[in-house]
């Protein structure tokens, strides 16, 4: 119960703990009143679904909020004190709400199935991109779109793979369908990767710029905007930002790191040299991996514009 409650005060503060709190509430004392074997039943479904909850995501199917709201709604029902036509005709209503939830849940239980089975197809074109058939699997993942195409991570994985095929707009076209569903650091950045490939350096300083700003602690959206500039002849901004990571404050240090700023070193030698030539990509001393989060950029640092 702790878990369940810091993650519910996590995601929703404590206005939607209380709310679910309360609600809780009211189902044990509902099922305090009137206890049933049918109701001890949706009750214990209610448990699984909360124990289930822990581990994956059921609620981002909709055949479990049916399932949520059936059971709530037994455990909520009384007939303590009705007069018996009233009875008969609650049990004739109650008859016609479970046919027309059986048919609803039926429905909703064979979209189920079928997303369940277009994400293990995805499942498995991603693995055979992993393994260089990229360019064959291309045309499997438009296939996928009716089923997958609100699902923002789905998104996220067409447009990496159509950018790692070399197909930069129609990977744009798909980032930013992306954005409406699932948006962070990676998305702009390789979004900005595609606009830079095509020589639009406006727009992949402006995606790294909010990729910085989604995360101020992370070294490589920086890195990628003092490329930007090199590459499109803004030396006076290259050297700015060079700067100013190399003086960023490094709380956790790291390979990664370390080589980001060796890079922005040489990067400031070849640019304050009168007569040094401009590199036309910035490849660093070391693999970049910047999965730890670093430092935070010191208050008042602001990016050229």
């Amino acid at each position: 119960m702790n878990i369940c409650s810091c993650l519910l005060n996590t995601e929703y503060g404590i206005a939607g703990l209380s709310v679910v709190a309360f609600l809780c509430f009211l189902l044990i004392s509902a099922y305090r009143r009137n206890r049933s074997e049918e109701k001890l039943t949706a009750l214990t479904s209610m448990v699984a679904l909360a124990v289930f909850s822990f581990f994956s995501y059921p609620f981002r199917y909709p055949f479990t909020w049916i399932i949520l709201f059936l059971n709530v709604a037994v455990i909520q029902r009384s007939h303590c004190g009705l007069d018996p036509q009233i009875r008969r005709a609650m049990a004739k209503f109650a008859m016609t709400v479970r046919i027309a939830v059986f048919t609803l849940s039926a429905g909703l239980l064979t979209y189920t199935v079928l997303l369940t089975r277009s994400e293990m197809t995805w499942k498995r074109l991603a693995g055979k991109s992993l393994a260089g058939q990229t360019l064959k699997v291309l045309p499997e993942y438009d296939k996928l779109y009716p089923l997958l195409g609100k699902n923002g991570l789905f998104l996220y994985n067409h447009a990496a793979e159509l950018h790692k095929a070399k197909q930069y707009e129609k990977s744009i076209a798909i980032f930013e369908l992306c954005t409406r569903y699932y948006n962070d650091m990676d998305v702009q950045m390789l979004l900005a990767d595609n606009y830079k490939e095509l020589g639009k350096y406006k727009e992949a300083i402006q995606c790294l710029k909010l990729a910085s700003a989604m995360c101020p602690s992370r070294f490589m959206p920086l890195y990628e905007l003092v490329s930007v500039y090199d590459s499109a002849d803004r030396k006076n901004d290259a050297l700015a930002l060079a700067k100013k990571i190399i003086d960023k404050e490094v709380k956790v240090h790291s390979p990664t790191v370390t080589a980001i700023k060796d890079e922005m070193r040489q990067l400031l030698e070849a640019l304050e040299m009168p007569n040094g030539q401009k590199r036309d990509n910035l490849v660093p001393a070391e693999p970049v991996n910047d999965d730890i989060r670093q430092g935070e950029m010191p208050q008042g640092t602001a990016l050229p514009p």
